[in-house]
Formats: C-alpha cells, sequence, structure tokens
C-alpha cells in the first residue's frame, strides 16, 4: 500500500457460542428476510459457505479499526 493509504475489510467472524450464536444467526436472517430475501435463498447461501467459509477472530485483524458490526459480521479499517 501507497503511505496513507487503507484498505477495507469485510468478513464474517467467528460467531458467539450458546443461545447467543442462535440469537444472532436469528437477527442476520431476518435482516436478510426484511431486505427482500427468501428463506430458500438464505438457507441455500448458508449451505453453500458450509465448509468452504472460514470466519475470522477478530484478534486476527490486529491493529485494525472496527468500524460496522452486525450480528457476526464486521468491517475493518487497515491503514498503513
Amino acid at each position: 500500500m501507497k503511505p496513507g493509504a487503507a484498505n477495507i475489510v469485510f468478513d464474517r467472524t467467528i460467531a458467539a457460542s450458546g443461545y447467543e450464536a442462535t440469537a444472532m444467526m436469528r437477527i442476520v436472517w431476518s435482516g436478510k428476510l426484511k431486505a427482500g430475501v427468501s428463506m430458500a435463498e438464505v438457507a441455500e447461501k448458508e449451505m453453500r459457505l458450509a465448509g468452504v467459509q472460514r470466519p475470522i477472530e477478530p484478534a486476527e485483524m490486529g491493529h485494525a479499526l472496527e468500524v460496522f458490526r452486525f450480528a457476526d459480521f464486521a468491517g475493518w479499517i487497515i491503514r498503513n
């Protein structure tokens, strides 16, 4: 990166455990349904990602600044 540049990263993070994980999944699915995505599409995407997507640990982002979070989906700015 050029001096002063920044990367913006959005990714899924490791979900909470227990009931909190269930609650967050329902929040995400509810948001998708409210946005007009069908339940069939939501379920299909989840199944396509199973075993392929590896959510990150927020600690893996190092000195990045978290600027967005919706349940287990987050965004960071990484400055050079």
